[in-house]
């Protein structure tokens, strides 16, 4: 609080947003903390401050790995539901008293 000179109802919002959603709070800090060394984005200072230190290539590695296993996630959970739910239409089309229990 004292650190940052933020009043007790700020330091406490921003505390409340922590406590809502951590992830989404700790990507703002970054995107915030890049924007005010100049870089457009949060992965774009993150590839440059790791350039800097020798790692770029292992961090680009790193993005594109959880890039391609995000979209992994996200293609299998989007077939999932569209697989439940042509089960769901199949069996009401075969029994519709089903869905009336």
């Amino acid at each position: 609080m004292d650190r940052q000179s933020l009043s007790r109802d700020e330091a406490e919002k921003e505390y409340n947003k922590f406590k809502m959603n951590p992830n989404d709070y700790a990507l703002e800090k970054g995107e915030e903390y890049y924007a005010s060394l100049g870089y457009k984005s949060l992965m774009d200072g993150v590839i440059t401050e790791a350039e800097k230190d020798g790692r770029g290539d292992e961090v680009r590695e790193r993005i594109s790995k959880f890039k391609r296993d995000s979209q992994l996630k996200a293609y299998a959970v989007i077939g999932t539901v569209i697989v439940l739910f042509l089960a769901a239409k199949l069996q009401y089309e075969a029994d519709p008293s089903f869905f009336n229990k």
